[in-house]
């Protein structure tokens, strides 16, 4: 019998089955599987690519020892501020299986972080957003306008009226006018 001989590469990559003895002009079927964060990318032999599959048969005519060789599987975390002009986000990128990722929401004038979303469902309430990584994820940094309460007050209170309170954004303009009564000066 000859001795088919198999390895993965690297060890945490995954696994292989088929390995053993076999007699001349049997069928030998190596199958390698993936651990999880892994993707299956070749069978070799000293070196050379034998097939992309990750079942592979052949017939056996001498002693061979075959490596399947696998890669880290790397994952898009996507994100961006809603609305655009209400903050900005640091962190987004290409990340490998299990990497930790930290999102960071930064509000621009006017406006305050609420929260993160993904799908609709907010995640995290924090400005600074870690998790482990495990597949692809959009998420959005949830930003509101800041709001101010403008009021007024008349002073002797029957000298005249003004108009104009009440709430505003950010930047927003307000205008204010007093109108005396008859008897009073601004």
């Amino acid at each position: 019998p000859y001795y088919i001989g198999v390895s993965s590469n690297p060890t945490v990559g995954g696994t292989t089955t088929g390995a053993g003895d076999y007699y001349n002009g049997n069928t030998c079927t190596l199958t390698a599987t993936p651990s999880p964060g892994y993707v299956f990318a070749n069978w070799t032999e000293n070196g050379n690519p034998q097939t992309s599959n990750p079942i592979y048969s052949f017939i056996v005519t001498e002693s061979r020892n075959l490596v399947a060789n696998f890669v880290a599987s790397t994952y898009t975390i996507s994100a961006y501020a809603d609305p655009y002009i209400g903050g900005s986000v640091v962190g987004a990128g290409t990340y490998g299986y299990q990497q930790t990722c930290t999102l960071t929401a930064t509000a621009a004038p006017g406006y305050d972080f609420v929260c993160w979303t993904e799908n609709g469902a907010n995640v995290s309430n924090n400005r600074t957003y870690t998790f482990t990584v495990t597949a692809d994820r959009n998420l959005v940094a949830t930003f509101e306008e800041q709001t101010y309460v403008i009021s007024t007050t008349v002073n002797p209170t029957n000298g005249g009226s003004a108009s104009g309170a009440g709430t505003y954004t950010y930047n927003q303009t307000c205008t204010l006018t007093a109108v005396p009564e008859t008897g009073y000066y601004f």
